[in-house]
Formats: structure tokens, sequence, C-alpha cells
């Protein structure tokens, strides 16, 4: 099973989703840019973060476009939840990772990672448009989270990173270039999915 996180990097290069197949699931988050009709067949979940006193990206309905909404670092009796009208399993999650440097919060992308690396621990995750926060020209947002901290992490442990520049893939370390060359021979290994 492939699982593509997509960032809301907003500059992320489209033609990278032609490689994207109809039965692999895709999972936005916030503000979900590149929700679109090349996504109509595939599953998709849409992570959306409480951000002081609502959520980033929140409508009272989505469509039905998402198979699960999860609402993360927000409250059960948050009026966002209850108010949403979309058909789907509404799931409240909290910050789920430990030993992130002090004074600083996750990314939505980070603890989204973490929740499907851990929900499907078989499948092959890659990370579209992670720049690392070098897309943020608003400073404050590298205030409140460690884009460097997440990097080392994505590098350290072999996470796959898609971002297209100057027409070509950049990945982190050779090890990620033969998963890459296993993804575009679309080798599909079946597990339990939604």
């Amino acid at each position: 099973m492939n699982i593509y996180i997509i960032s809301n990097y907003y500059k992320i290069d489209t033609n990278i989703f032609k490689n994207i197949k109809s039965e692999d699931l895709i999972v936005f988050m916030n503000h979900h840019y590149h929700d679109g009709p090349i996504f109509d067949n595939n599953k998709k979940i849409l992570f959306i973060r409480h951000n002081h006193n609502s959520y980033s990206g929140y409508k009272d309905s989505y469509d039905n476009r998402y198979n699960e909404i999860f609402f993360v670092n927000g409250y059960s009796d948050d009026k966002e939840l209850l108010n949403n009208v979309d058909n789907c399993p509404k799931t409240l999650i909290t910050n789920n990772i430990t030993n992130y440097p002090t004074k600083k919060i996750p990314t939505t992308g980070f603890i989204c990672y973490f929740y499907m690396k851990d929900k499907f621990p078989n499948a092959n995750i890659f990370l579209i448009g992670f720049t690392g926060g070098s897309s943020y020209k608003n400073n404050l947002i590298g205030k409140i989270h460690d884009y460097k901290y997440e990097q080392e992490y994505y590098k350290k442990n072999n996470v796959i990173l898609i971002n297209k520049e100057n027409n070509d893939v950049n990945l982190l370390n050779e090890k990620n270039n033969i998963n890459l060359l296993l993804f575009k021979k679309n080798i599909q290994k079946k597990y339990n999915t939604y």
C-alpha cells in the first residue's frame, strides 16, 4: 500500500501527482490546496489542526470528499467537530510526538506522518512538498515549529520526501532512490486498508 501525505505548500509541481494510482491513499492537511479531480477515485483523509479558536481550513462540509477527518489537538466539545455534516468518521487526536524540541510544536505534517506510520506500519509512505519550512515567508511559523529537527528526523529515518524543483525529484539518500524505483514500477503489496 502506498500512502501520499501532501503538504500545504501551494507551489508543488502537480506533475508529481501523475504517478499516484487510484488505489493509493491520499492524505491532506489543513487547507488541502491540492485536492481536486485528479484524486476523485482515491480514498482520502484530511487532518485539520486546532489553532487558537478554530481549525485551519475548517468547513461545515467538504462535500463528502474525505473517508475520514482527523481533528488534531482540539476538544471533544469543539463546535467544528460537532457541526461538520460530512458522512464519514471524525476522529479527535492529540499530539502524538515525544522527544520534540522544547518550546516548539510539531507541524501538522509531522503529527500526520507519525499517526499514519503507526496505523499502517507496512505501508510505503511518501511525503510530497515537505520543504522544511523553506516555503514559508512568515518568520513566525518558523518560531513555532522546528523544521530543522523534522527534516533531520526524516533523513535519519530514510523517510521519502518528494519535492520537484528544476525538473528533478530530490530525495534524501541512496535508500530512497531504491524506494522511488519501486514506486515508479508500481510494485504493490497488499495490506489491510480502509
